[in-house]
């Protein structure tokens, strides 16, 4: 006997996969012309990039008319929204990344939209030298083991 669901029917369509890949596909920037103009028919045109609306699963989910939990609960259940949630995210990663790069964002604001957002964290990398306390310890415990007088010291490379 098959198991009744309990609550609301989902309001999940499999035409929100393609829908949610066309709302994240968009341009990343666009171009506006300015024209300034001064005296004696002077005139500069000049062509500036804008960045445009970073898409984001709350925008389509009101867009939808559902919340956003509901997003992420249809990604659990459905691998097809699944795998359209993960290619939207790499969407909004390169969104990030190349409007970033085009210097059309605040950086600070950036880098923290890009760490919240994204996979990209800061990475620090440290080089930690312990052999020579490792050596110390090691000769320590050799010579609670054996006192000072072991012959296979020698042989192991310790003192």
């Amino acid at each position: 006997m098959k198991k009744k669901e309990e609550g609301r029917p989902t309001k999940y369509k499999k035409k929100y996969c393609q829908e949610l890949k066309k709302f994240f596909s968009k341009e990343r920037f666009r171009e506006i012309k300015i024209i300034t103009t001064g005296k004696n028919n002077y005139s500069k045109e000049e062509i500036k990039l804008i960045a445009n609306e970073l898409p984001t699963l709350e925008r389509f989910a009101e867009k939808i008319e559902v919340d956003e939990d509901t997003i992420t609960n249809w990604g659990k259940k459905h691998k097809e929204f699944f795998g359209a949630i993960g290619a939207c995210k790499a969407i909004q990663k390169d969104f990030l990344i190349q409007n970033g790069l085009l210097g059309l964002y605040q950086s600070n604001f950036a880098i923290f939209v890009a760490k919240n957002l994204t996979d990209m964290k800061d990475k620090t990398e440290q080089e930690v030298d312990i052999k020579g306390k490792l050596d110390v310890s090691l000769d320590k415990e050799i010579e609670k083991i054996y006192g000072n007088s072991n012959p296979n010291t020698d042989k192991i490379g310790f003192k």
